[in-house]
Protein backbone atom coordinates (compact mmCIF):
# COMPACT_ATOMS: atom_id res chain seq x y z
CA UNK A 1 0.00 0.00 0.00
CA UNK A 2 0.92 3.32 -0.60
CA UNK A 3 2.93 5.39 2.59
CA UNK A 4 1.78 8.96 1.29
CA UNK A 5 -1.32 10.78 2.46
CA UNK A 6 -4.26 9.73 0.72
CA UNK A 7 -7.16 11.50 0.61
CA UNK A 8 -10.31 10.52 1.85
CA UNK A 9 -12.58 11.80 -0.25
CA UNK A 10 -10.20 10.56 -3.26
CA UNK A 11 -10.71 6.87 -2.09
CA UNK A 12 -14.62 7.45 -1.99
CA UNK A 13 -15.03 9.22 -5.35
CA UNK A 14 -12.79 6.55 -7.06
CA UNK A 15 -15.06 3.80 -5.97
CA UNK A 16 -18.32 5.95 -7.30
CA UNK A 17 -19.87 5.94 -10.98
CA UNK A 18 -18.64 8.66 -13.04
CA UNK A 19 -21.89 11.28 -11.87
CA UNK A 20 -21.35 10.94 -8.20
CA UNK A 21 -17.68 11.46 -9.05
CA UNK A 22 -18.64 15.15 -10.17
CA UNK A 23 -20.67 15.95 -7.53
CA UNK A 24 -17.80 14.59 -4.81
CA UNK A 25 -15.56 17.28 -5.95
CA UNK A 26 -17.13 20.20 -6.32
CA UNK A 27 -16.08 23.28 -5.18
CA UNK A 28 -18.39 22.92 -1.99
CA UNK A 29 -15.85 20.37 -0.30
CA UNK A 30 -14.52 23.10 2.67
CA UNK A 31 -12.86 20.35 4.03
CA UNK A 32 -11.02 17.51 2.78
CA UNK A 33 -9.86 14.02 5.71
CA UNK A 34 -6.39 12.99 4.64
CA UNK A 35 -4.94 9.48 5.84
CA UNK A 36 -1.94 7.02 5.05
CA UNK A 37 0.22 4.34 6.79
CA UNK A 38 3.49 5.88 8.11
CA UNK A 39 6.99 4.48 7.64
CA UNK A 40 8.73 3.28 10.09
CA UNK A 41 12.25 5.04 10.79
CA UNK A 42 13.67 2.89 13.05
CA UNK A 43 14.16 -0.85 13.08
CA UNK A 44 11.49 -2.16 15.28
CA UNK A 45 9.25 1.09 14.93
CA UNK A 46 5.61 0.08 14.27
CA UNK A 47 3.98 1.61 11.31
CA UNK A 48 0.43 3.26 12.39
CA UNK A 49 -2.74 4.51 9.95
CA UNK A 50 -2.87 8.16 10.28
CA UNK A 51 -5.71 10.60 9.13
CA UNK A 52 -5.63 14.30 9.48
CA UNK A 53 -8.56 17.04 8.88
CA UNK A 54 -7.67 19.99 6.05
CA UNK A 55 -9.45 23.05 5.38
CA UNK A 56 -9.55 24.01 1.29
CA UNK A 57 -6.43 26.29 1.89
CA UNK A 58 -4.44 23.19 2.83
CA UNK A 59 -3.95 24.12 6.76
CA UNK A 60 -4.15 21.27 8.80
CA UNK A 61 -7.06 21.55 12.01
CA UNK A 62 -7.43 17.74 13.18
CA UNK A 63 -5.48 15.29 13.54
CA UNK A 64 -4.79 11.78 15.01
CA UNK A 65 -2.35 9.38 17.32
CA UNK A 66 -2.18 6.47 14.78
CA UNK A 67 -3.89 3.23 14.61
CA UNK A 68 -2.18 -0.12 13.83
CA UNK A 69 -5.59 -1.40 11.98
CA UNK A 70 -6.78 0.82 8.35
CA UNK A 71 -10.51 -0.29 9.74
CA UNK A 72 -9.86 1.31 12.86
CA UNK A 73 -8.82 4.63 11.55
CA UNK A 74 -11.70 4.70 8.93
CA UNK A 75 -14.07 3.86 11.59
CA UNK A 76 -12.76 6.84 13.79
CA UNK A 77 -12.93 9.11 10.28
CA UNK A 78 -16.54 7.95 9.89
CA UNK A 79 -17.86 8.62 13.06
CA UNK A 80 -15.84 12.29 13.57
CA UNK A 81 -17.69 13.32 10.23
CA UNK A 82 -20.85 12.33 11.52
CA UNK A 83 -20.90 13.79 14.73
CA UNK A 84 -18.75 17.02 14.40
CA UNK A 85 -22.02 18.79 12.15
CA UNK A 86 -23.79 18.66 15.47
CA UNK A 87 -21.25 19.57 17.90
CA UNK A 88 -21.96 22.38 20.02
CA UNK A 89 -19.34 25.07 20.91
CA UNK A 90 -18.03 25.36 24.72
CA UNK A 91 -16.38 29.01 25.37
CA UNK A 92 -13.40 27.58 27.96
CA UNK A 93 -12.40 31.13 28.89
CA UNK A 94 -12.14 31.88 33.02
CA UNK A 95 -15.06 34.32 33.51
CA UNK A 96 -12.55 36.97 34.52
CA UNK A 97 -10.71 37.32 31.28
Amino acid sequence: MDDSPRSFSRAREESAAPSARRKASSDTEAFVFEYWKTTAVTPGEKREWRWRLRTRAGEVIAHNEGFSRLVDCMRSVRLLRKVVANAKLRNLTPSDS
